[in-house]
């Protein structure tokens, strides 16, 4: 696999394209160009030994997780299984969960080592994990729309947030939620926390044995009234309440049919004057 994996500087400089056919990679660094030129070359150093080093623990990345330990070995699988070890208990989860943002973790990791950076964006898909020094912050996008790929509206993570990382959740996302979410943007201290929770709450925003909606994993939801899709939204508000409580995310915003659900201390700034049918708050922490 590592024929295949491509470094691609983009625009200014500063970012990074990293390509190994299945996985797409953007490292974005704010620093001198001489750290940014080490700093993405480290970061490509440690994103081609990735596809196998997790292939090879592919067969256990897919297996639900025990609470109790586990096999895994590798440094990225270790962090995917202790993203997503707070839910075992009570929930369907694997390691694979937490890949997008594991993966991130791991490259951002790798920059750092490298040089000083002031701030560094590693955006894979939906899942981002950050390093923001003082003075620097980051705008994230908040997911929406029938397809979870409109961007309705924006939210600030400023250095002296407790918020390292950002994930996207739902039904259209590289992990497919056999839940009805269009789209789960969690806000948490890592990456991998971030994108372990959004699949959870995701999964959670259902209807179940409703005959509008096609399974395996869901694949089309018809016509909802607003009265299910709040009954689907209120059980992922749950959820996320539950995460909220036990510190595992700061934040949520939580998104189906047309209907937009906040949970947790969060300030969005809308990019139209109507972004959703509604923008409700849950518990803010």
């Amino acid at each position: 696999m590592r024929d295949r994996v491509t470094a691609k500087p983009l625009g200014d400089g500063r970012r990074l394209h990293l390509s190994d056919v299945a996985l797409d990679v953007i490292v974005a660094i704010d620093a001198s160009p001489g750290a940014v030129e080490a700093a993405h070359r480290a970061a490509a150093d440690r994103f081609r030994t990735l596809s196998d080093e997790l292939g090879a623990e592919a067969g256990l990345l897919r297996q639900l997780a025990e609470p109790g330990g586990t096999a895994l070995a590798g440094a990225i699988a270790r962090r995917m299984w202790r993203a997503v070890r707070p839910f075992a208990a009570d929930r369907p989860v694997r390691p694979i969960d937490a890949a997008g943002g594991a993966i991130a973790e791991e490259v951002l990791a790798a920059a750092m080592a490298a040089a000083t950076l002031d701030r560094v964006a590693v955006i894979i898909g939906g899942d981002v994990a950050l390093h923001l020094s003082p003075g620097f912050g980051f705008r994230a996008g908040l997911a929406g729309g029938v397809a979870g790929d409109e961007i309705f509206a924006t939210a600030d993570i400023r250095p002296g947030d407790m918020v390292r990382g950002v994930a996207v959740g739902g039904r259209h996302a590289r992990r497919r939620s056999p839940g009805i979410a269009d789209a789960v943007t969690v806000f948490a201290q890592t990456a991998a926390k971030a994108a372990a929770a959004s699949s959870v709450i995701a999964d959670a925003i259902d209807l179940p044995d409703h005959p509008a909606i096609v399974r395996a994993p869901v694949q089309a939801v018809g016509p909802l009234s607003l009265e299910e899709i709040d009954e689907a939204l209120a059980r992922g508000r749950a959820v996320a309440e539950g995460c909220l409580r036990r510190g595992l995310i700061a934040a949520a915003v939580l998104n189906t049919g047309g209907e937009t659900l906040f949970v947790g201390p969060i300030a969005p700034t809308y990019l139209s004057t109507e972004p959703a049918r509604t923008g409700r708050e849950g518990a803010r922490g």
